[in-house]
């Protein structure tokens, strides 16, 4: 018999078929390849950012105080960088002692390094009872209530 189109995508049963296909929850064999590779490209970055944790912490720091340079004014007018552990003797000698930054500290380097070392600070959340401020009422439900038939209360509870 010859193939009479009807509308129908096919001549056959077709459509879905029950127990067929990949389950759901299951991921595909290249997700599960890909999820592999991700988390062995992060256990390295992991190791090669711990080998370095302290070089990196240091940066931090510096860059949250700021690039920064010490200048004494020589005797011919010109000016001589002076290394940091040397500025108080010569304060102390009564030369003048300027601190020049190139860079700004930077307040975010800051904030960052603090919330890491004492912790993110909490998000306060604050409940009202919308433009007026009405009272918020809390309602528990017990649970034999139904829809239409309300739990019965307790001594002391309010309604």
């Amino acid at each position: 018999m010859p193939y009479v189109k009807t509308g129908r995508s096919s001549p056959g049963n077709g459509g879905a078929r029950p127990g067929a296909g990949r389950p759901k929850g299951i991921p595909n064999k290249s997700t599960i390849q890909a999820n592999a590779e991700k988390e062995a490209a992060r256990e390295r970055a992991r190791l090669q950012i711990t080998e370095k944790a302290t070089p990196l912490v240091q940066k931090m720091i510096a860059k949250a105080l700021g690039c920064h340079a010490f200048l004494r004014t020589k005797a011919d007018g010109r000016l001589e960088r002076v290394e940091p552990e040397m500025v108080e003797q010569l304060i102390a000698a009564g030369e003048t002692v300027t601190k020049i930054f190139w860079r700004d500290p930077d307040v975010n380097a800051f904030k960052d390094l603090m919330s890491r070392a004492l912790d993110l600070p909490r998000r306060q959340t604050v409940i009202s009872g919308g433009d007026d401020n009405a009272a918020i009422q809390f309602v528990w439900v017990a649970a034999n209530a139904t829809e239409n038939e309300p739990a019965e209360e307790t001594e002391g509870e309010e309604s």
